[in-house]
């Protein structure tokens, strides 16, 4: 395995790895999550969260399913990220250029005055040039 490889997969496992820990937080505390999408989105699910006992359980469940999706995702990245850079999986390396495209949507749709969203562009430039770096295996 290249150098090129290994950072590649460092990279990649370490945003799958930093996805799941995120998710687990959706699973286990949803409405301790709601800040985070107050914060970038201005949705105001703090309204909702008192409207009563039926919303509440309808919130949760949201964010339940919101974090089964986002586990789901990030647990096959980590086969994706080994099978494109282990194995040479051209198709799988280009499953993961999902990543780059990701990061710079979540930078145009975040509030532009929350300046975590910057952190979208670190992860931005982290993937293109583990994907860049790597091109050999994607185009042969």
């Amino acid at each position: 395995m290249e150098a090129t490889e290994l950072y590649s997969i460092i990279v990649f496992y370490l945003i799958a790895i930093l996805g799941i820990m995120g998710t687990i937080f959706y699973l286990v505390s949803p409405f301790k999550a709601m800040g985070r999408f107050v914060k970038n989105f201005g949705i105001d699910f703090q309204r909702i969260n008192t409207n009563g006992e039926k919303d509440q359980t309808s919130l949760k469940k949201f964010f339940n399913y919101f974090g089964s999706l986002l586990l789901g995702a990030n647990y096959l990245a980590l086969f994706a990220i080994w099978m494109a850079f282990h194995d040479h999986n051209q198709l799988a390396w280009w499953s993961l250029t999902y990543y780059p495209i990701m990061f710079l949507w979540h930078f145009i749709i975040t509030n532009k005055e929350d300046k975590s969203r910057y952190g979208q562009l670190v992860f931005l430039a982290l993937t293109a040039s583990a994907l860049g770096i790597t091109y050999y295996v994607g185009i042969p």
